[in-house]
């Protein structure tokens, strides 16, 4: 720890010691969010993710690494989330700056897709069709 300020330095800082910090003030789907991404970062890694560990490459690695563990969506979540973490630490002067470079920079901009809508008619014809389920049919 740093005697003058009883802050420890950006070496010892963990990730999870930020989310600790600021998790009282989070709802519990955020705090799920945390710990997925804790996980991550610490299969990433091979241990507990430290604020120094993080730079440009790192999070441009990390990024890579998330495209071939899970979804499109929760890449784009957990990355957002670190972003986040990353901002409270230069809130709380543990780093100077925010290494992380934007999210749309990190993951391809995905097109949504075309959604194609049942017309007036093939819609009356699936309203007379037998169903064994009436609430589903009851939105028509």
């Amino acid at each position: 720890m740093n005697t003058k300020s009883g802050k420890k330095s950006a070496v010892q800082v963990t990730i999870a010691e930020i989310v600790a910090i600021h998790e009282a003030k989070q709802r519990h789907s955020t705090c799920g969010v945390n710990h997925a991404l804790m996980h991550h970062l610490d299969q990433f890694c091979g241990k507990q993710t430290t604020l120094c560990d993080i730079s440009e490459r790192f999070c441009i690695a990390f990024a890579e690494f998330l495209k071939a563990k899970v979804a499109m969506s929760s890449v784009k979540t957990y990355l957002q989330k670190l972003h986040a973490i990353l901002e409270h630490a230069v809130f709380d002067h543990l780093i100077d700056c925010n290494p992380m470079p934007a999210v749309r920079f990190l993951i391809p901009r995905t097109r949504s897709s075309q959604r194609v809508y049942l017309t007036q008619s093939e819609l009356v014809r699936l309203a007379s069709k037998p169903c064994n389920h009436e609430e589903t049919k009851r939105a028509f």
